[in-house]
């Protein structure tokens, strides 16, 4: 199983190659469980992503048949140390500590895809963001990854990202919802 989150502007079309960032499985913080901030770092933030589970083995998939290979959507939280990250881009060194440190993505709780490819809310610690094209987004990252790669039953795509950054404090909880309906609620203890 793989973890990737795509690195574009939303609403764009996805060039190849595509910018991804790999995420190790083993680092996946699953709903229900909370997530323990590594102490090497102080200041956090977080990215809220559009989530979605692929379900079917699949190379070489275009896009017109890329609704196929997916069968549910979630919201992940990808938490991010600045300082890490400081150094790392300072020295222009690979990105690849940020996503492999226990906790690097929380996963949220699976809900059914929408009908058909109309925009969603997501609604996170007060900040109401609208997604267009949902379905189209994911499409485009599963056409893009399987040129270069094969998609197995289990792994998960991030193709959207919000644009806003929020800031993860420790002894609180993170919620976020999708179309409505909590799907991430996280304890940072």
């Amino acid at each position: 199983m793989k973890v990737v989150a795509f690195h574009h502007p939303q609403a764009t079309a996805l060039e190849l190659p595509p910018a991804i960032e790999l995420i190790a499985d083993s680092a996946i913080v699953w709903p229900g469980h909370p997530l323990f901030l590594p102490d090497f770092d102080q200041a956090w933030t977080g990215r809220v992503m559009l989530a979605f589970r692929i379900s079917r083995l699949g190379k070489g998939i275009a896009q017109k048949f890329a609704s196929r290979y997916y069968d549910a959507m979630t919201l992940a939280l990808v938490p991010r140390s600045l300082a890490l990250h400081e150094e790392l881009e300072g020295q222009c060194r690979p990105a690849g500590l940020s996503g492999c440190f226990d906790g690097a993505v929380v996963m949220g709780r699976w809900i059914d895809l929408p009908a058909d490819d109309r925009e969603v809310t997501v609604d996170v610690e007060g900040l109401s963001v609208t997604i267009d094209s949902p379905l189209t987004a994911a499409a485009q990252a599963i056409a893009a990854l399987s040129h270069y790669s094969t998609l197995k039953t289990g792994d998960i795509l991030m193709p959207v990202a919000l644009a806003a950054e929020f800031p993860l404090i420790r002894r609180r909880e993170f919620k976020a919802s999708l179309a409505g309906t909590e799907v991430l609620a996280v304890r940072l203890p």
